[in-house]
């Protein structure tokens, strides 16, 4: 029962600690993209005028 408890905990933390880490990852990149898509975006339409 004892390594029970005290695994759970550990595991939820794992959890939530690898959630953190996708959703960050995750983010950085989709900013990124969009900072990229956003400069093409205004080159072409710089050079379309």
């Amino acid at each position: 029962m004892a390594t029970g408890t005290t695994e759970k905990p550990r595991r939820l933390w794992a959890r939530r600690i690898g959630w953190l880490v996708v959703l960050w990852t995750g983010g950085v990149l989709s900013v990124s993209a969009a900072t990229l898509m956003l400069r093409y975006v205004m080159a072409w339409v710089g050079l379309g005028r």
